[in-house]
């Protein structure tokens, strides 16, 4: 079950508010707009082995990532970056998010599942 990260530095002049949480292998980061509505998400999976990161911003469609964490050659202790390229979703997450997704508040749950369900 997701639980959030308490302390999360925000950069509310550049970004809004950003919530994190945590599950074994997953984390989920959440933004705020300035009227405390969800106006985005990154939900990133197998952050312990091959990470993923499906991200979505209010208006635009879901899209999915590999991530480079920056601990392997040719970026040796560089930032994790997002690679392009990936179209669809693994067969299955939508329902690996959910077995895992209760604890989460009814608002954030409502945006990711209709934003995951047709994934």
């Amino acid at each position: 079950m997701f639980h959030e990260i308490q302390d999360v530095p925000q950069h509310p002049d550049s970004e809004g508010r950003r919530r994190w949480f945590r599950d074994a292998g997953w984390d989920l980061i959440v933004w705020y707009d300035a009227s405390d509505q969800i106006r985005g998400f990154q939900l990133c999976y197998d952050t312990e082995g091959a990470e993923h990161a499906l991200t979505w911003h209010r208006g635009e469609r879901v899209t999915h990532q590999r991530v480079d964490s920056g601990e392997d050659a040719p970026r040796p202790h560089g930032a994790p970056v997002l690679l392009p390229g990936l179209v669809k979703a693994p067969e299955g997450i939508f329902a690996r998010f959910s077995a895992r997704a209760a604890g989460l508040d009814r608002e954030i749950l409502a945006t990711l599942s209709g934003q995951l369900a047709g994934l």
